[in-house]
């Protein structure tokens, strides 16, 4: 966590959405939610799709990063970019 990350959102219909490779997963202590790090391109140029979670309690969730070119952008610098994303856990996850 030595880097500062930048939170986004799902921003919903991204075409053609890749996935991106997750860094880590913050599960709150209170289970509602978790926060998904991840890399990516230059935000104004890509963005995020979706999150898909897989439960697998009492282990941590596994998340996948539904990300790509945002629509309309014809090109763009991919260089890494730390990024975060919020996901709630419903129902709360419970170790």
């Amino acid at each position: 966590m030595a880097h500062d990350w930048i939170v986004v959102t799902v921003e919903g219909f991204v075409p053609a959405p890749g996935t991106a490779l997750v860094d880590f997963i913050e599960v709150d202590p209170d289970g509602r939610a978790m926060t998904v790090f991840f890399r990516g391109g230059a935000t104004e140029c890509y963005g995020v799709a979706g999150v898909d979670v897989e439960r697998r309690d009492p282990e941590p969730p596994v998340a996948t990063v539904r990300y790509g070119l945002r629509f309309g952008v014809m090109g763009c610098n991919a260089a890494g970019t730390f990024l975060a994303i919020r996901q709630p856990l419903v129902p709360t996850f419970v170790p």
